[in-house]
Formats: structure tokens, sequence, C-alpha cells
């Protein structure tokens, strides 16, 4: 080399798996349309994603007898109805 020069290094994220995970606070439960999310017992799962053609999930909260569900909170979630 006889001067500066500048290298741009560029990396795209992978298909693979990903940790889906929720954490529940009062008594319901939380569904995910694909399957595998049913946090009256278990509350992860391993979902393949394309991060051209991301895997979408929905989650649907369904309060207990006497409970009302308030609201999604993390990762940028916000609402009091089912997300993707």
């Amino acid at each position: 080399m006889t001067g500066d020069i500048t290298v741009n290094a560029t990396f795209d994220k992978v298909p693979g798996d990903f940790l889906l995970k929720v954490i529940k606070v009062g008594n319901g439960t939380v569904l995910s349309d694909i399957g595998g999310i049913d946090c009256g017992v278990t509350c992860e799962k391993l979902i393949f994603s394309d991060p051209v053609n991301p895997t979408l999930v929905t989650l649907s909260p369904f309060p207990a007898l006497g409970s009302d569900f308030t609201e999604w909170s993390g990762n940028g979630l916000t609402g009091a109805g089912p997300v993707i």
C-alpha cells in the first residue's frame, strides 16, 4: 500500500433458529398461531426464520377468569390486542 484505503465489510444475517420467549405477569395464557407457544405450560419456542422472508408469529392473549389483559411490553411491542 502506498496510501490510506477504506474497506467496508458487510455481513448479512443467515437463516436460523431464533428463540421466541414470552414472560407472563399475572393470570392468563398466551397462544401463538403457529403452535408451540402456550403459556399455560410452555412459554418459549425455537422458530426457524429467513431474514429475507421472516416468519410471522401472531401472539394472542387470553386472560384468566377475573383478570384483564393490559398490555404487551418489550422489544418495541405495544398495545392490548394480538401482536405479530
